[in-house]
C-alpha cells in the first residue's frame, strides 16, 4: 500500500461489483470522498453501459464501511468513522434500471485513480446512447484529442495539458510518472504503439476511460455552448426584427390616423365652402326679392344724384 490515508471504495455497476482504492495524504472530507468517487466511478458505469440501457450519471448517495471487529456494515455518516485501509460501499439511487446488494466486493486492484480538480464529481447530464463505444475506439479517440498539432507522438506537455482539460488531477500518481511509465523506449515521445501497449495495462483501463469520456463531455459542453450561442443570437435577431416591426406598425398607425385627420379636415372644408357658396345663394335670392334684379346702388352713386 503505498504512503497516504487509503479508502476502499466500492460500487455496483449495473449488476457487477467494483472496488477502487484510493490513497489521500490526509482524512478527507465526505464531499472530497464523494467527488473522487463519483468521478471515477462515473467513467465505469459509461465504460460498461450494457446496449440499451439508459446513460445515468453515477450518483454518490449514501456509504457503509465495514466494521471487520464486528463483522458488520455500519452506515457512514461522518469523517471521524474512517480509518486507513476501511472498506467502505457506495449506494447509487435506486431505480428500475438500478439495484444493488452487498455481496461478493472484490479485491481492489492497482489502478491510477483521479479527483476533479474543479472540485465536482461530474458536471454532465446523461448523453451517451446506443451501442458504447470499443476501448480500441476510445484509446485512439484519446491519443488524437492529446497529440495537439497531429505529430503522431505525443510529448509530456500533450499529456499534462490534457489532463488539465479535462480537469482531472491524479492522486495516485503524477503526470510525470505516468509519462515515463509510457514512454518505453525513453526517447521523450509517446508512439501509438507505445500508447496501446500503455493503455491496455489493467491498472490504467480507468484513466483511459475517464481521459475519454472528460473529452467527449467537454465536446458535448462546446457543442452546447455554440448552440447556445446559435439560440442567443437567434433571439437576438428575432427581438431586433420584432422591435423593427413594431416601429413600423407605430409609424403605419400614426401616418394612418394623420391620414385620417387630413380627410377629415378636407371634408370639413369642403364643407365649410358648400355651406358658404349655399349661404351666398340665399343671400342673393333675398336681395332679389327686395330689390328686383337690378343692381344695388353703390354709395358713390347716392352721393351724386
Amino acid at each position: 500500500m503505498e504512503d497516504g490515508f487509503a479508502i476502499r471504495v466500492a460500487a455496483d455497476i449495473y449488476g457487477k461489483k467494483y472496488n477502487r482504492e484510493y490513497v489521500f495524504p490526509v482524512v478527507p472530507l465526505i464531499a472530497e470522498l464523494i467527488n473522487v468517487v463519483e468521478a471515477q466511478y462515473d467513467a465505469i458505469g459509461r465504460a460498461n453501459r450494457p446496449p440499451g440501457f439508459p446513460d445515468i450519471p453515477f450518483q454518490a448517495q449514501t456509504f457503509q464501511w465495514f466494521d471487520e471487529l464486528q463483522n458488520v456494515w455500519i452506515d457512514l455518516y461522518s469523517a471521524q468513522q474512517i480509518t486507513s485501509g476501511v472498506q467502505l460501499f457506495c449506494f447509487q439511487p435506486e431505480s428500475r434500471w438500478h439495484s444493488e446488494v452487498q455481496e461478493g466486493i472484490p479485491e481492489a486492484p492497482n489502478v491510477i485513480t483521479w479527483v476533479s480538480a474543479d472540485g465536482s464529481g461530474r458536471r454532465r447530464e446523461g448523453t451517451d446512447s446506443g451501442i458504447p463505444p470499443s476501448y480500441s475506439e476510445k484509446l485512439r479517440s484519446t491519443f488524437a484529442e492529446l497529440d495537439t498539432g497531429n505529430k503522431g507522438s505525443l510529448i509530456y506537455n500533450d499529456l499534462a495539458n490534457g489532463l488539465m482539460r479535462c480537469t482531472m488531477q491524479l492522486i495516485s500518481t503524477t503526470p510525470e510518472e505516468l509519462f515515463l511509465s509510457a514512454d518505453v523506449d525513453e526517447d521523450g515521445h509517446i508512439s501509438f504503439e507505445e500508447w496501446v501497449t500503455f493503455a491496455i495495462t489493467p491498472s490504467n483501463l480507468d484513466l483511459i476511460n475517464s481521459i475519454y469520456f472528460r473529452f467527449k463531455d467537454n465536446w458535448n459542453h462546446r457543442r452546447i455552448g455554440a448552440s447556445d450561442q446559435l439560440a442567443d443570437l437567434a433571439m437576438k435577431d428575432v427581438t431586433r426584427r420584432g422591435q423593427e416591426i413594431a416601429r413600423e406598425v407605430a409609424w403605419t398607425q400614426h401616418r394612418n390616423q394623420a391620414q385620417a385627420r387630413y380627410e377629415e379636415a378636407k371634408l370639413e372644408a369642403s364643407l365649410m365652402r358648400q355651406i358658404a357658396s349655399e349661404a351666398s345663394e340665399r343671400e342673393q335670392e333675398t336681395y332679389e326679392a327686395l330689390y328686383g334684379s337690378l343692381s344695388p346702388p353703390s354709395f358713390d352713386d347716392s352721393f351724386t344724384k
